[in-house]
């Protein structure tokens, strides 16, 4: 609210006739008042929406954050624990050998291409 000089004296010199020279100063005390008010209001409204808006976004960062699985490591670390507290790996299965008997097994069932085009029906 930008007020040049002319507008300005007008607002003073129609004050000084509606409320006459001894209530001028008084009301513009109170509108200083009002303004300073008004001002600290606003000022403490961004303030707490700014807050908000901080917080909102620490809460974003902390989400982003990627976490493994829960059964998974609990899985791990049970199997570790038990291999060291009993001593004998032995008795668990290792991931190795589960991975190696998975492939004899699937190559077991595969029949030879070799076969497949030979023993097909004689056209």
């Amino acid at each position: 609210m930008n007020l040049g000089f002319s507008e300005t004296a007008f607002l003073v010199i129609l004050g000084l006739l509606l409320f006459g020279p001894k209530k001028l100063p008084e009301i513009g005390r109170q509108i200083g008042r009002l303004l300073a008010e008004f001002r600290r209001a606003s000022a403490e409204f961004q303030n707490q929406l700014s807050d908000e808006v901080r917080q909102l976004e620490r809460e974003v960062e902390a989400s982003k954050q990627i976490l493994p699985p829960m059964n998974i490591t609990a899985r791990v670390e049970s199997f570790l624990e038990s291999t060291v507290n009993d001593g004998n790996p032995a008795r668990h299965s290792q991931p190795e050998t589960v991975i190696e008997q998975a492939q004899d097994s699937a190559e077991e069932s595969k029949a030879p291409l070799s076969n497949a085009v030979t023993q097909g029906p004689n056209v």
